[in-house]
């Protein structure tokens, strides 16, 4: 039981590694978003069952991206939206101010990606 002395576990993983930059298909995008959700929430509800029942499993949104489209934002907020639904995690949402400027970029200064 190498989980179960956690008291709190933060999963953050990126829609981005699923390829949903490399696309502005929206079927395409589509069928990322689910592939994504379904991932997720496979991932939650097998730590969720690894963890001590009183441990915090967070779990990180989707975060800003520069190159993110009006398309990609509309997706991202509903995985985002989805999640923070999900009973057996907190949710900490990154596209939110401060974080993101609100578009679903970065707040200027905050990329340093070439």
């Amino acid at each position: 039981e190498e989980w179960k002395h956690f008291s709190v576990v933060i999963l953050s993983l990126s829609v981005n590694n699923e390829g949903f930059l490399l696309t502005e298909d929206e079927e395409k995008m589509k069928q990322i978003q689910e592939h994504f959700l379904k991932h997720m929430r496979l991932t939650v509800t097998e730590l969720r069952q690894r963890l001590a029942p009183d441990a915090r499993l967070v779990l990180a949104g989707c975060y800003a991206n520069d190159g993110y489209t009006m398309k990609h934002l509309e997706i991202v907020k509903h995985i985002n939206q989805q999640m923070s639904t999900w009973p057996e995690v907190h949710f900490v949402n990154f596209l939110q101010e401060h974080v993101s400027d609100l578009k679903g970029h970065w707040p200027s200064g905050f990329s340093r990606d070439p």
